[in-house]
Protein backbone atom coordinates (compact mmCIF):
# COMPACT_ATOMS: atom_id res chain seq x y z
CA UNK A 1 0.00 0.00 0.00
CA UNK A 2 2.93 2.45 0.67
CA UNK A 3 2.42 3.12 -4.01
CA UNK A 4 -0.77 5.36 -2.78
CA UNK A 5 1.34 7.69 -0.68
CA UNK A 6 2.46 10.01 -3.10
CA UNK A 7 -0.94 10.07 -4.93
CA UNK A 8 -3.08 10.61 -1.59
CA UNK A 9 -1.03 13.28 -0.91
CA UNK A 10 -1.40 14.79 -4.26
CA UNK A 11 -5.20 14.15 -4.24
CA UNK A 12 -5.36 16.30 -0.29
CA UNK A 13 -6.58 19.67 -2.06
CA UNK A 14 -9.14 18.61 -3.75
CA UNK A 15 -10.97 15.78 -1.22
CA UNK A 16 -10.27 19.44 1.06
CA UNK A 17 -12.43 21.20 -1.48
CA UNK A 18 -15.48 18.34 -1.96
CA UNK A 19 -15.92 17.18 1.46
CA UNK A 20 -16.57 18.28 4.59
CA UNK A 21 -14.18 20.18 7.14
CA UNK A 22 -13.24 16.75 9.15
CA UNK A 23 -12.47 14.43 5.73
CA UNK A 24 -9.16 15.41 5.42
CA UNK A 25 -7.95 14.57 8.34
CA UNK A 26 -9.78 11.20 8.28
CA UNK A 27 -8.51 10.41 5.01
CA UNK A 28 -4.59 11.29 6.20
CA UNK A 29 -5.04 8.96 9.25
CA UNK A 30 -6.81 5.93 7.05
CA UNK A 31 -3.83 6.34 4.05
CA UNK A 32 -1.13 6.25 6.87
CA UNK A 33 -2.36 4.22 9.44
CA UNK A 34 0.21 0.88 9.84
CA UNK A 35 2.70 2.19 8.08
CA UNK A 36 6.29 2.68 10.20
CA UNK A 37 8.76 2.69 6.86
CA UNK A 38 11.42 4.69 6.19
CA UNK A 39 10.09 5.10 2.76
CA UNK A 40 6.46 5.88 3.89
CA UNK A 41 8.92 9.25 6.31
CA UNK A 42 10.41 9.91 3.00
CA UNK A 43 7.45 10.48 1.05
CA UNK A 44 6.19 12.84 3.42
CA UNK A 45 9.37 14.77 3.58
CA UNK A 46 9.55 14.81 0.10
CA UNK A 47 6.16 16.00 -0.68
CA UNK A 48 6.12 18.63 2.26
CA UNK A 49 9.96 20.03 0.64
CA UNK A 50 8.44 19.94 -2.23
CA UNK A 51 5.35 22.12 -1.95
CA UNK A 52 6.74 25.18 0.19
CA UNK A 53 3.87 27.09 -0.77
CA UNK A 54 1.14 24.29 0.75
CA UNK A 55 -1.72 25.56 2.25
CA UNK A 56 -0.57 25.77 6.64
CA UNK A 57 -3.42 23.70 7.40
CA UNK A 58 -3.38 20.49 4.86
CA UNK A 59 0.50 20.61 5.64
CA UNK A 60 -0.34 20.93 10.15
CA UNK A 61 -2.76 17.78 9.13
CA UNK A 62 -0.46 16.17 7.18
CA UNK A 63 2.42 16.23 9.92
CA UNK A 64 -0.51 15.39 12.39
CA UNK A 65 -1.48 12.26 10.73
CA UNK A 66 2.04 10.78 10.07
CA UNK A 67 3.31 11.78 13.79
CA UNK A 68 2.68 7.80 14.57
CA UNK A 69 4.29 6.79 11.51
CA UNK A 70 7.97 8.94 12.24
CA UNK A 71 7.26 7.82 15.90
CA UNK A 72 7.11 3.89 14.99
CA UNK A 73 9.83 5.03 12.26
CA UNK A 74 12.05 5.86 14.73
CA UNK A 75 11.61 3.09 17.06
CA UNK A 76 12.28 0.35 14.78
CA UNK A 77 15.23 2.04 13.68
CA UNK A 78 16.32 2.58 16.93
CA UNK A 79 16.65 -1.63 17.24
CA UNK A 80 17.80 -2.01 14.41
CA UNK A 81 20.90 0.24 15.87
CA UNK A 82 20.83 -1.76 19.09
CA UNK A 83 21.47 -5.32 16.68
CA UNK A 84 24.24 -3.85 15.22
Amino acid sequence: SIKYLQPGLEMLEDIQKTGDIFFPQRWLSSLFSGHQSDEAVQIVDKFIFEHPDYSVKLRNKILQSTDATRRANAILNQRKIEHL
